[in-house]
């Protein structure tokens, strides 16, 4: 999905194919609460970053990222750029070279569910819009999340289903 210096970024489990907005292609995360990134990093790349133009059913600080093999809880730094549109920037340094990511959300309901068209009307989850993804070498601070909290999303994102390997690259 995209490349750079050696390093890239493949949405993996989880997504819905790629459709264009008014900031570039963007993948609605769902159906499921789990959305997979596997990530290869290149010399100096330490985080990955992508923006949010859209939510639904959620809030922006619901989308919590987890080392997919581990399921431990990564640091992330959440800033809003404009009312509508959220960075997330992800910590990988701890991680290998060739890792996975879950972003994990809240199992809900959405407020608005999408119906595909030409479909049979059946409602599809979408919790949020990705696009602008990204590997840099910027740091990221550690999250200012309670640890209380930390056990129940790992329970969560432990219940879902294994990801699939990386691929070749």
């Amino acid at each position: 999905m995209f490349r750079v210096d050696g390093g890239g970024v493949w949405l993996r489990r989880g997504w819905y194919p790629s459709e264009p907005t008014s900031h570039g292609p963007g993948n609605w995360a769902g159906p499921a609460t789990r959305s997979d990134v596997a990530v290869k990093r290149g010399p100096n790349q330490r985080e990955l970053a992508f923006d949010v133009i859209v939510i639904n059913g959620i809030t922006h600080t619901d989308i919590t990222p987890f080392d997919a093999r581990s399921f431990i809880e990564l640091p992330v730094r959440r800033e809003a750029i404009t009312h509508d549109r959220w960075r997330y920037q992800i910590n990988l340094a701890a991680l290998r070279e060739a890792c996975e990511v879950a972003l994990m959300v809240p199992d809900c309901y959405a407020a608005i569910n999408v119906f595909p068209e030409g479909d049979n009307g059946g409602l599809e989850r979408r919790s949020f819009l990705a696009t602008g993804w990204a590997l840099s070498a910027a740091p990221v601070a550690k999250p200012r999340r309670s640890p209380a909290r930390q056990p129940v999303r790992a329970a969560r994102a432990a219940r879902a289903q294994a990801p699939e390997a990386l691929p070749a690259g």
